[in-house]
């Protein structure tokens, strides 16, 4: 038991910290790690609002440019500014109906490194949008009533979406 215990102390001693960051992390899942610590630090948004936020824009733009990404990312930002909608990421994301990516599942995929810099321009105040509340893909959009506001109100097109306010 002695010589056990001895050997124990002896690794403690000898052995370094294993470092927060695995040797076996992709560099994808450090830079990742790295920004949501960068936009946390004094910020409003929590690592949670950033995964979802992240996650919400996988699920909604990974086919996108970066501009096409940030402009959704930007949406949410803008509806949880708006006093039209929930005041929190978690409320607007999951309101009934409001991204399609709830409700078809897409928001468990694992998000890319484009969707969490896609999310850090948004929240650093990059909206290429000005403003917008509502997108669609007027490609693959079945609401009668989004197809009604695209007509009826100004848009601004970036990539195969449609934002309006």
């Amino acid at each position: 038991m002695k010589t056990f215990l001895a050997v124990c102390i002896a690794l403690l001693i000898f052995i370094p910290a294993v470092p927060a960051q695995s040797a076996y992390d992709s560099s994808e899942e450090i830079a990742i790690r790295q920004l949501i610590n960068n936009l946390t630090l004094n910020s409003l948004w929590t690592e949670e609002d950033i995964h979802l936020m992240a996650r919400t824009v996988h699920g909604e733009a990974r086919g996108e440019n970066h501009l096409g990404k940030v402009a959704v990312a930007s949406v949410i930002l803008n509806r949880v500014n708006s006093p039209q909608f929930p005041n929190t990421i978690k409320e607007v994301v999951y309101q009934p109906r409001a991204f399609t990516c709830v409700d078809y599942g897409q928001i468990n995929l694992k998000p890319n490194l484009a969707a969490y810099l896609a999310v850090s321009d948004a929240i650093l105040g990059n909206d290429p949008t000005n403003g917008c509340l509502f997108y669609m893909n007027p490609e693959i959009a079945t609401s009668r009533w989004m197809h009604q506001r695209a007509s009826a109100k100004p848009v601004t097109v970036i990539g195969n979406h449609v934002f309006m306010h």
